[in-house]
């Protein structure tokens, strides 16, 4: 590309992304970087006083991605699972029960027990930061 013009870099987000920034590290001069939620691309504009070469652009990105609360806790719970394997049948019955109380145990944690309380119960799921990076090669001519 020549200076003074754009280059964009498309790029595929999971769907439970939201909230997309980005820095560029490496940049040469007179350019900047910038993301398109509507475009799905990082866009990287060089001015006219850019200068000419190769250039190893690192994007880091930082999302805002959705987890739902029960699919954590099921990871939890079924953690134990992995050493039903490995007893015998005694020890199984033993531990599946043991299990089917804990999972009891979160779900009334999870929704509650119901009275007049006035904390408000938050059903949506929950989210967390994720950054991530990626290099791409910007040449100008």
């Amino acid at each position: 590309m020549s200076a003074g013009n754009t280059a964009s870099y498309p790029l595929t987000l999971p769907s439970t992304v939201s909230d997309v920034t980005v820095s560029c590290l490496n940049l040469p001069a007179g350019a900047s970087c910038s993301y398109s939620a509507s475009t799905g691309a990082v866009s990287i504009a060089t001015s006219s006083s850019t200068p000419e070469g190769n250039y190893q652009v690192t994007a880091v990105f930082t999302e805002t991605q959705s987890v739902s609360a029960g699919y954590v806790l099921s990871l939890f719970f079924l953690l134990p699972l992995m050493f039903l394997r490995r007893r015998s049948f005694a020890n199984r019955a033993w531990l599946a029960a043991c299990l089917v109380v804990l999972l009891a145990l979160g779900a009334i944690a999870a929704t509650g027990c119901g009275g007049g309380g006035s904390t408000p119960v938050q059903t949506g799921p929950t989210t967390h930061q994720v950054t991530g990076s990626g290099v791409v090669t910007l040449t100008v001519k």
